[in-house]
Formats: structure tokens, C-alpha cells, sequence
């Protein structure tokens, strides 16, 4: 799913973001959100809550770049099934 992305950078991938997690997470809850379209998996969203803040997973002071995972040229796509997933998650007001 990398490969396809536009800003294709180590900061995104799956190991980078376990290791972070492993690291670093103390006091987070991870929430990962996964957008499938005919059952192939087409996105990630890796997310964490602090409190009742949502973010991207790994903090500034360690990754230099954060995102959704989803091929070029699905935004639209991607975040129209974003929106409804996020909606359900209780407990949190704002997004950063």
C-alpha cells in the first residue's frame, strides 16, 4: 500500500509505527480504522486518543511526517469513509 502512496516515506510504514508504539504509547489508546473496497484493503488510518483528543499515531518530536495510508488519487474516496468511522468512536471532541 506504501508504494502506491504519494508521500511514500518510512514514517508510514508498519514497522516503523510498531516500534514507535512499543516505544513511546504510555498513556495513549492505539485506534486503527481500515477502509476496504471489495474486501481489498484500500486505506489506514492510524490514530491515537489522549484523553479526548484524536491524532495521528507517533508524535512530532520523533516523526517528521504523518498520514493516512491510502493510494494516490483516492482522497476523496478515502475520506468520505473516514468521516462515518470517525463519527462512531465516543468519547473524544477534537481531532489534531
Amino acid at each position: 500500500m506504501l508504494r502506491g502512496h504519494c508521500m511514500a516515506v518510512p514514517f508510514l510504514t508498519p514497522a516503523w509505527l510498531q516500534v514507535w508504539w512499543r516505544h513511546f504509547s504510555d498513556g495513549h489508546e492505539l485506534i486503527l480504522l481500515s477502509f476496504r473496497e471489495a474486501g481489498i484493503l484500500r486505506g489506514v488510518a492510524p490514530l491515537m486518543r489522549t484523553g479526548d483528543f484524536l491524532s495521528f499515531t507517533a508524535l512530532s518530536d520523533v516523526c517528521d511526517y504523518h498520514d493516512f495510508l491510502f493510494p494516490c488519487g483516492s482522497e476523496e474516496k478515502f475520506f468520505k469513509a473516514l468521516l462515518p468511522k470517525l463519527l462512531v468512536i465516543q468519547g473524544w471532541h477534537t481531532l489534531s
